[in-house]
């Protein structure tokens, strides 16, 4: 029948309100509304459920909508993160490196993580407990392949896609991270600030990346299946006319950006390093420490990436990537008296005047800058 008036409701379990509506809709024609009576969210998530009242029409069950509102305290800044899943003996992958490159120009604010794979064959730079947990993803299913916030697998060539996506996604807590190494660890202190309530289980993770990873070893060949003696495929990007170099590339030509060393805490993170309930506008802390770093790696090629996961729907929350500051600095040991360097700075030669409190044996390391002992 023609309908001519009707009230919507809507209720948030505690207080209902109405508005009537007088419109000419004929049958089998369809009327829009808009709720014109406003409704003030407060902090947390309030179930919202607006349904149609007909004089006529005494059943619901096909004329009522169901959401949740959520209201937070601040908007925290969302730093989106991308694990590309990749490999030396990959042929393909070298598409994964294009548009990793793409998205660290045109959107320098995501944390950018290459896992490489060693399952299908030998790739050195893998990181076992990292590459099982990515590949163990739902809807993961080859190589390249990227997650977006864990949220959801992507071919690389649709990454920038996925930033129009999700980069705008609420993040939950604002993260903050500062990182120092001292000789051959990192320290690392965290912190993480909830807009809203967040009771389950939310846990931290550190990843830690580098840049320019190079070795002359034959394992760091980079497979190229777009190589003019392959598949005959324009590619280019990461350094590379990909159609035009060979399969493989030698790697003595090969710079590999974003390379996971290690993810503290396992693929979901540190337990414990989050308490069950967090309530809103709180900071939280949490640190890891003496994080042992592998003297090959170039530390000053090194990032520090902290990612906040819900362990139970598997998503990652938000990041906060930082570049770590080198110490360098003379650390005094509070078993020795009096500890004096002179010069200090030095360009050249130095001295080392220690006062011992007690006759002990004793025995001094010097590293250079890069935490190598010299």
């Amino acid at each position: 029948s023609p309908i001519t008036t009707y009230t919507v409701k809507y209720t948030d379990g505690t207080t209902t309100w109405s508005d009537v509506k007088t419109d000419n809709i004929s049958t089998y024609s369809t009327g829009t509304f808009t709720i014109s009576t406003p409704y003030t969210v407060a902090l947390g998530s309030h179930p919202i459920k607006s349904w149609v009242e007909l004089t006529s029409d005494a059943t619901h069950t096909d004329d009522t909508l169901n959401t949740f509102l959520v209201g937070a305290s601040f908007l925290p800044t969302h730093q989106m993160v991308v694990e590309e899943g990749t490999g030396c003996w990959c042929g393909w992958c070298p598409r994964g490196a294009v548009y990793m490159d793409s998205m660290k120009i045109q959107h320098p604010n995501v944390s950018l993580i290459a896992v490489h794979d060693k399952k299908g064959g030998t790739d050195p730079m893998a990181v076992t407990i990292y590459d099982n947990g990515l590949t163990s993803l739902p809807n993961f299913n080859g190589f390249p392949s990227v997650a977006i916030d864990r949220k959801e697998i992507l071919d690389p060539s649709q990454m920038l896609d996925g930033y129009t996506e999700h980069g705008g996604d609420f993040g939950f807590a604002d993260l903050t991270i500062s990182a120092v190494i001292t000789g051959s660890v990192m320290n690392v202190a965290a912190t993480a600030k909830p807009a809203i309530d967040l009771n389950g289980t939310y846990q931290l993770a550190l990843v830690i990346t580098e840049d320019s990873v190079h070795n002359t070893a034959s394992t760091y060949a980079q497979h190229n299946y777009y190589s003019t003696s392959s598949q005959n495929i324009p590619l280019v990007g990461a350094g590379h006319d990909w159609q035009n170099s060979p399969n493989p590339i030698s790697a003595t030509l090969m710079w590999y950006d974003h390379v996971a060393r290690v993810i503290v805490g396992g693929f979901t993170g540190q337990s414990g390093s989050l308490p069950a309930s967090m309530t809103s506008g709180t900071t939280y802390n949490y640190s890891f420490n003496n994080v042992a770093l592998t003297s090959t790696w170039k530390q000053a090629k090194l990032n520090a990436v902290l990612l906040l996961i819900d362990v139970t729907s598997g998503n990652i929350l938000n990041s906060k990537s930082v570049t770590p500051t080198i110490s360098v600095g003379i650390k005094t040991e509070t078993n020795f008296k009096n500890v004096t360097v002179f010069p200090n700075p030095t360009n050249n030669n130095f001295n080392v005047n220690v006062a011992l409190g007690v006759a002990q044996k004793s025995t001094f390391t010097l590293y250079n800058q890069m935490g190598q002992v010299v």
